[in-house]
């Protein structure tokens, strides 16, 4: 993932699980010190396990991340381990063990979280104003409803990525923008998003839930 812009940029990735350098329990980052050139650092993170951020991986604000491999050593739905630099903050529960791919963005003061389940390809977002406990907001519906003629294929690499584009004021007083998802075995999907604040607290833009509609197909493998 990347945070940041201009000559201030900070690069993150996930170790994979086969591997033998230290740490894959952990993340590589690097920051920008300057034009084309980049300082790295390598963070084992305290509780995690060998390629727990391989699969997803994003920054949460400039320092905190979160990201999975899937379920792992956990049971049941899929956690994503939230940490700061070497530090485990804590895991952040999602609505299903394949949900890998992840991405945040800030909408009107808000954090959001957007996946993809790399086995139904279900997408979804979630308010993350704790990120130790996303609250699902959003979902493009049943699990072939961003396929065509053709049942969904699933994603046996678990790999990809999800994507925010820019969000601008909208005409209901909400933020409009695109979320792009580009999953392996089935191609580029892009959702228009409106984000609208709450009836009650439209002073606090903030404070909002999040509509998701398909726009198109761009691609299909």
């Amino acid at each position: 993932d990347a945070y940041g812009f201009g000559s201030s940029v900070a690069l993150l990735a996930g170790y994979g699980a086969n591997t033998a350098v230290a740490g894959t329990n952990g993340v590589a980052r690097l920051d920008q010190a300057g034009a084309g050139t980049f300082t790295s650092q390598s963070f084992a993170v305290t509780g995690a396990v060998t390629g727990d951020y391989r699969l997803g991986i994003t920054f949460i604000n400039g320092n905190d991340y979160m990201g999975t491999q899937g379920p792992g050593t956990f049971s049941g739905a899929s956690r994503a381990r939230v940490a700061n630099g070497s530090t485990l903050l804590g895991n952040a529960t999602l609505s299903a063990g394949s949900e890998r791919l992840m991405d945040v963005t800030t909408i009107g003061g808000k954090n959001y979280l957007a996946t993809c389940d790399t086995v139904d390809n279900r997408v979804r977002i979630y308010d993350l104003s704790d990120p130790l406990a996303p609250a699902i907001i959003a979902t493009n519906g049943t699990n072939t409803s961003i396929t065509t003629a053709t049942a969904n294929v699933t994603n046996g690499n678990g790999v990809g990525d999800v994507r925010w584009g820019n969000f601008t004021g909208s005409v209901n007083g909400g933020y409009d923008g695109t979320l792009y998802v580009m999953n392996t075995n089935n191609g580029i999907q892009a959702y228009n998003v409106n984000v609208v604040p709450e009836p009650a607290t439209m002073t606090a833009l903030g404070l909002g839930v999040a509509a998701m509609i398909r726009r198109r197909k761009q691609s299909r493998k």
